[in-house]
């Protein structure tokens, strides 16, 4: 019997803005098993009919209920951008794996999506290509567009070739029926691109420009790549959007591109370790340490701060979880990411956002800093998130504490918060602070209550969100 849909507040997500993208659309937020999972479902073999394998598995047995916000498909995303006329408009598509036709029946209509103007590839696992076929439904007659645009690497260029012949030359076709019309284009993995897309650089209504995409290389596995070196999957970064959705590790040099946007999508699979997938908590880890932007100047930075919900500079306004296991229920896990940022935000005020000193008696940043050095005994890399910038909340929040304290289906996240300090400690980090901001050069009021921290959220299939200009 289908039971009544969890529910949860619905967010109130901040004001985003971008040069050219309009909207994104999730199309799926799932791993490769997507969800529900079959196995929590079915009933074990010893079982009565009625019983299921996995009676205790909520996010499974909510996620057939009709609007659950538990469906997961594998995931996808639909990036919209260009002018104001819905004419003007162009599709980018970030995957096309296995649920993409189920969702964009679900999705493209009451999204205004019609025509896909370019695919975007992040790796060739499964999850990521095996719709490619599909495309062929935009494809048959020209109904919708002649051909589709596919953009790769070299390497997953070659698995896929490997995998739909036919779609890569049409004479290995078997003559049974209309295949797909697919154009690959292959691209650097460390060099950005151009798509020719409505309202890119430099065109008028009606007209197409490019736009500029930034490939985002990161890791994904430990084992693929040349040589036994981890296997590299690409997440995109088109104008003040970053999409990240399958790494377990993310170079420095790829932190970087990402600093700055407005909004960052990341994977988070697990409330605990994955070999080849962030945790929920590395994501956040990932998030906050996030370096300023290269073109940040001390001017820029304290400019940054001025700006009505701004943070640290590099960090986003928003960001959102994506490529997600049953194992994270999508109601409980909002709401104990809504309490850990609340909590979190309330920490960092009553530390005056300053420099604190952690448990092991090093020094590290704050929200406002760039960069604090240690003196303790925690190697340097221990002292650094997983986006490469400092971690300057271990004092307040421990992520790792998180990661043992969570288990299967229990994010505890809250919990891991350290005990908070008595009236003297904490002047003597308001005192600090004031040492650390003489340092950075920095002159910052003692009100500074307006600095935010990230909102996170949890992101489901079909969660749309308009972004708007850039204020002038």
């Amino acid at each position: 019997m289908v039971s009544a849909a969890l529910t949860s507040e619905e967010p109130v997500f901040p004001r985003l803005a971008s040069s050219w993208v309009k909207r994104f659309v999730f199309l799926g937020t799932g791993t490769s098993g997507q969800v529900p999972a079959i196995g929590c479902l079915l009933p074990a073999p010893s079982a009565s009919s009625s019983q299921s394998n996995n009676d205790g598995c909520r996010a499974c047995h909510d996620a057939v209920v009709p609007g659950s916000k538990n469906r997961r498909g594998c995931c996808s995303l639909a990036i919209v951008g260009g002018g104001p006329r819905p004419q003007d408009e162009s599709l980018i598509l970030i995957d096309c794996g296995p649920t993409f036709y189920s969702s964009a029946i679900s999705h493209f209509q009451r999204n205004g999506l019609r025509r896909i103007d370019a695919v975007l590839l992040t790796h060739a696992h499964a999850d990521a290509i095996l719709g490619l076929d599909n495309l062929r439904a935009w494809t048959m007659g020209g109904d919708i567009q002649s051909h589709v645009d596919i953009y790769c690497t070299q390497t997953c260029f070659e698995t896929v070739e490997a995998t739909f012949p036919y779609l890569v030359n049409g004479k290995k076709a078997t003559g049974g029926g209309a295949v797909g019309e697919l154009r690959f284009h292959i691209i650097d993995a460390h060099r950005p691109f151009q798509l020719p897309v409505h309202g890119g650089s430099g065109s008028g209504s009606g007209s197409r420009a490019p736009i500029e995409v930034v490939p985002l290389p990161m890791f994904h596995g430990p084992h693929g790549g040349p040589n036994g070196a981890p296997f590299e999957c690409l997440g995109f970064r088109v104008d003040t959007l970053s999409y990240l959705s399958d790494t377990h590790a993310v170079p420095a040099s790829t932190s970087q591109r990402v600093a700055g946007s407005d909004v960052v999508i990341i994977d988070a699979l697990n409330p605990y370790r994955h070999l080849s997938h962030f945790s929920l908590q590395q994501a956040l880890s990932f998030v906050l340490s996030l370096p300023a932007p290269a073109t940040t100047t001390k001017t820029a930075t304290a400019a940054l701060r001025q700006q009505p919900g701004s943070g640290r500079p590099g960090l986003p306004k928003l960001a959102l979880l994506t490529d997600l296991t049953h194992n994270l229920e999508h109601h409980s896990t909002e709401r104990e990411l809504r309490r850990w940022n609340k909590e979190m935000q309330r920490r960092c005020r009553n530390l005056g956002q300053g420099a604190t000193t952690s448990s092991d008696g090093s020094s590290v940043a704050s929200a406002n800093g760039h960069l604090a050095e240690t003196n303790g005994a925690a190697s340097a890399a221990a002292a650094l998130g997983e986006g490469g910038g400092p971690r300057w909340w271990s004092a307040i929040w421990d992520e790792h504490e998180s990661e043992r304290l969570s288990g299967r289906r229990s994010l505890r996240l809250v919990d891991a918060f350290t005990k908070e300090p008595g009236p003297l400690q904490q002047r003597q980090q308001q005192q600090q602070q004031q040492q650390q901001q003489q340092i950075q050069g920095l002159s910052l009021s003692d009100d500074d209550s307006g600095l935010q921290l990230p909102q996170f959220h949890v992101a489901w299939d079909g969660l749309a969100i308009e972004m708007g200009r850039p204020d002038t």
